[in-house]
């Protein structure tokens, strides 16, 4: 029986370790960045920060790999950078399904304060007013802004998240279906995503 050289079980052993570190540092960053896009707060996003910082140790880490692993464990050493890598497509695309999951789930709720506004159950103004929410229905945001035109068309804003320094974000509803450009609502968002038929995923 061969044994194997002292020199590679040692090189061998610190490159799965460093594997480790790298996926446990990841795991950490995912869990943040999920925790934050699912609710958006400034505790949450002071936690995605901090993983954002794990992960760059972790990129830095697996690029160590590379180099001084290559020629012990070859393209094994490619593991730790791609996994970072990996990381970033997934938790992007993770965090936009739990966000859109959570949407979905709450539509009905939504829809139907709004359905409220359009019929004149809940008062809205000429100019865009705060909407005092129910309490059953507080959980849905911790703003809302809506304004009735003089055409009848409604327009209603749900902030449900925010962080620092001016970080903020949740959903828009417009019974046309389109921003009108130069609107109080058009500038108040730069970013608006539609989601769903007369809504949109807002942000600043």
């Amino acid at each position: 029986m061969v044994s194997r050289p002292p020199v590679l079980l040692s090189t061998k052993l610190r490159f799965a370790f460093r594997l480790l570190v790298v996926l446990a540092l990841c795991g950490a960053w995912a869990g943040a960045d999920l925790a934050f896009g699912s609710a958006q707060t400034p505790e949450r996003q002071f936690l995605s920060m901090l993983g954002l910082l794990a992960w760059l140790l972790a990129f830095l880490i697996g690029i160590l790999c590379w180099r001084r692993d290559w020629r012990q464990v070859r393209y094994c050493a490619l593991i730790a950078p791609l996994l970072c890598l990996g990381s970033c497509a997934g938790v992007t695309g993770i965090g936009t399904a739990v966000r859109r999951s959570q949407f979905e789930r709450q539509l009905p709720r939504y829809q139907a304060l709004v359905d409220q506004m359009e019929a004149g159950s809940i008062p809205v103004s000429l100019s865009p007013r705060a909407i005092a929410l129910p309490a059953s229905d507080r959980d849905l945001a911790y703003g809302v802004l809506a304004q009735k035109d003089t055409n009848g068309l409604v327009t209603v804003e749900f902030m449900t998240g925010y962080g620092f320094p001016v970080i903020h974000s949740g959903y828009l509803y417009v019974s046309s279906g389109a921003v009108q450009p130069g609107s109080v609502f058009d500038s108040r968002w730069p970013a608006k995503t539609p989601v769903k038929q007369k809504w949109f995923r807002i942000s600043d």
